[in-house]
């Protein structure tokens, strides 16, 4: 992962980057997730949740979330705490 300005670049396991816009970090249950806008590809218009695992001091990495619960939840959270400044529509 690399991060330059909001934009924060993934590589799955084939060492594809794809770019997503950074648009918030949620604290839920215990773990901290980051909502993430993908910048091109399926996902664009969709918002991607991943759970944050702190590696070392410089590095993170992105966890899939299997739990629909979870995602209901942490997403419930980002559209309240962002309800003034985007659109949910």
């Amino acid at each position: 992962m690399s991060e330059e300005n909001n934009l924060i670049y993934l590589s799955d396991d084939d060492g594809t980057e794809e770019a997503y816009s950074f648009l918030d970090l949620i604290e839920y249950d215990g773990c901290e997730y980051a909502v993430l806008y993908p910048e091109e590809g399926e996902d664009e218009g969709t918002v991607v949740i991943l759970r944050v695992e702190d590696l070392n001091d410089d590095e993170d990495a992105y966890i899939p979330v299997d739990s629909e619960e979870i995602l209901d939840a942490v997403f419930e959270l980002f559209k309240e705490r962002n309800k003034d400044s985007l659109d949910f529509e």
